[in-house]
């Protein structure tokens, strides 16, 4: 029923090759994810730069809310992953149960509100006139499959924190094909269905998403290897439930700040019409494609100092995130050159618009100097969230985008009176945060249990 192999190889394999056998499916599902917004971006890219601006303007608050229920899937991965160290798998199966219901019902409370304020969040973040219409309408729809999101999000955290990363890998490429056949069935109207456009990108995003939470449930209800979800789990105990909550809601704040840090940095682009926003949302999505290693590797680190630190096994803990953080950064490094050289013919793969293209180019260059930073950054944060010290990733985060990104981005757009501003004060805001990462985790004491 439980992969012992691999709980014994997290606690004595040799590190490196370890950390890659847990981080390649985690890399493939997040390029995965990716993915899921390139084809959205590909086929509306089709329709002009306002349609592609639509999901582009929502991502930003899409991405706080999906960070919040993050958070405390964070308090998830601590609880789930240090109890799988420990060798306690009752108290794995009602972690699981209980951080699944409690997200659930946040989900359905948040979904709500989220689709009644729709339309004053597009306009908080100065959303162009002419993208506001089909921005509102995709917005609405993506609000009502949020509680099918939060159900995927907990599964993927949950699956990875016993170090399984194929289940969720299996699932995300199949939601990812389904996603792909019905993206142009519905925004072109194939088939004799009415053409929907940018609504019919949300229908798209929102069913596979609820097909994610059917397989997620189907597969925690039945058992699944190691990981069996039965209905007494569901209900909450008391002081488990005081763990997430206390674990999870300085990460869920976090989180949530690091979203509205990208609707502020919106905000900042918007300011600069539709050229500018379609091309930051292009872009931003190509630049996910190599950060998802840098997402792999941190993830897959967080497994095994989680599990690590429940076996009481602190020094190997931290020569685990030293290996993380050294082959991340040089790893990005040669990535950011892939994507630098040919930076026009990208873009121009998903829009023939010169002036999207010219801006896009620009961001690209100027981001990549601090894309291997990424790869100092995320180890660290996920190596926190691992050990439970979601407090001390909260305040990295908000450093790095409150201190940093945002004031950097609109003070050197009004200094250069450009978005080239932006764009600079995004990558400078990034190298240094990296730099007071590394800072942070070699000076501070953060290896120690939050199980009993």
């Amino acid at each position: 029923m439980v992969p012992r192999r691999m709980r014994t190889r997290i606690l004595k394999g040799p590190i490196l090759n370890t950390l890659l056998v847990l981080a390649g499916p985690i890399v493939f599902n997040q390029l995965v994810q990716v993915l899921y917004n390139l084809i959205d971006t590909f086929w509306l890219g089709r329709l002009g730069r306002t349609a592609i601006s639509a999901p582009v303007v929502s991502w930003p608050i899409v991405f706080t809310i999906a960070s919040f229920a993050g958070g405390f899937a964070a308090a998830g991965l601590a609880l789930v992953s240090q109890y799988v160290g420990a060798n306690r798998w009752d108290k794995v199966n009602k972690s699981v149960g209980n951080i699944l219901m409690f997200l659930f019902l946040l989900s359905i409370a948040i979904a709500f509100l989220g689709f009644v304020y729709t339309g004053p969040l597009l306009m908080a973040i100065r959303t162009p006139h002419d993208v506001f219409a089909l921005a509102k309408s995709y917005l609405s729809i993506i609000f009502l499959s949020l509680p099918f999101m939060f159900v995927g999000v907990t599964f993927s955290v949950v699956m990875r924190a016993v170090g399984d990363t194929m289940t969720p890998m299996k699932v995300n490429v199949f939601t990812l094909i389904l996603n792909g056949i019905l993206d142009p069935i519905l925004i072109f109207g194939l088939f004799g269905l009415p053409r929907l456009g940018v609504e019919g990108a949300a229908i798209a995003t929102g069913l596979s998403n609820a097909v994610t939470a059917l397989i997620a449930i189907i597969i925690l209800a039945k058992g699944w290897k190691h990981i069996h979800v039965r209905f007494d789990d569901l209900f909450f105990d008391k002081k488990l439930l005081g763990k997430i909550i206390k674990i999870g809601l300085p990460s869920a704040v976090g989180n949530s700040l690091n979203g509205l840090a990208f609707a502020a940095v919106m905000t900042i682009v918007g300011g600069f019409g539709s050229v500018a926003t379609a091309a930051y949302g292009i872009t931003i999505r190509l630049i996910n494609i190599i950060s998802s290693v840098s997402f792999g590797i941190s993830q897959a680190a967080s497994i095994m100092i989680g599990q690590n630190i429940g076996a009481e096994q602190y020094e190997r803990a931290k020569k685990i995130l030293k290996t993380a953080i050294k082959f991340t950064f040089v790893t990005m490094t040669g990535l950011a050159f892939l994507i630098v050289i040919p930076r026009y013919y990208w873009v121009r793969v998903f829009i023939s618009d010169p002036n999207v293209i010219m801006e896009g180019a620009k961001f690209i260059l100027l981001f990549s100097f601090s894309v291997p930073f990424f790869g100092i950054f995320f180890p660290v944060m996920q190596a926190l969230r691992a050990a439970g010290k979601t407090k001390r990733a909260t305040a990295l985060a908000f450093i790095r985008l409150w201190v940093m990104r945002v004031p950097f981005a609109y003070a050197f757009s009004v200094l250069w009176h450009s978005m080239n501003g932006i764009w600079f004060g995004m990558s400078l805001a990034n190298i240094l945060g990296g730099l007071v990462s590394l800072y942070f985790i070699f000076n501070t004491r953060w290896v120690e249990k939050v199980i009993e």
